[in-house]
């Protein structure tokens, strides 16, 4: 994460990811896979019986994530429009 902005190239089109996107990106895929590989486990603690405690907190994790982004996507589309006044 030393980077300010990362650079996504598909085509001729250019997507620039700043450094916020980058650690949500991160933050939200992590999650997503962990939950994934606990459902695998053979060996774990459960939250009464239906759900693996670590795959709650990947879920968590996941869905905080994606509202954090979302969150952040409102208020800089708020602010470029403020700036454009």
């Amino acid at each position: 994460m030393v980077f300010c902005r990362s650079s996504l190239t598909t085509g001729q089109n250019s997507v620039l990811l700043r450094q916020e996107e980058v650690a949500l990106s991160y933050v939200l895929w992590y999650s997503v896979g962990r939950f994934f590989i606990e459902g695998m486990r053979t060996n774990s603690l459960w939250i009464g019986e239906w759900i693996r405690v670590s795959q709650a907190l990947s879920l968590a994790l996941s869905i905080g994530a994606i509202v954090v982004w979302l969150v952040l996507l409102r208020s800089l589309k708020i602010k470029r429009a403020l700036s454009e006044l």
